[in-house]
């Protein structure tokens, strides 16, 4: 009985340390890179969204021209 003892305040007395950071090494890599990149990140995808608006509007321009031009004589 004694040594059961003795192993549970073994188990209790254990130092409260976290190392959950070595558990999941890409979500603490993750943190860290978005910590110090945040900003380019946020201006890259503000960018890309750009060129996505600018790609579609050119691409249905001509669309939207022919049109106009076929309803003006309409």
């Amino acid at each position: 009985m004694d040594l059961t003892l003795r192993f549970v305040a073994c188990l209790c007395s254990r130092p409260d340390t976290r190392l959950s950071w070595l558990f999941s090494p890409l979500r603490i890599a993750c943190i860290l890179i978005w910590r110090h990149y945040k900003v380019h990140f946020v201006l890259l995808l503000m960018g890309l969204l750009l060129l996505l608006f600018l790609a579609l509007l050119v691409f249905s321009m001509p669309g939207s021209l022919s049109h106009r031009i076929v309803n003006l004589g309409g």
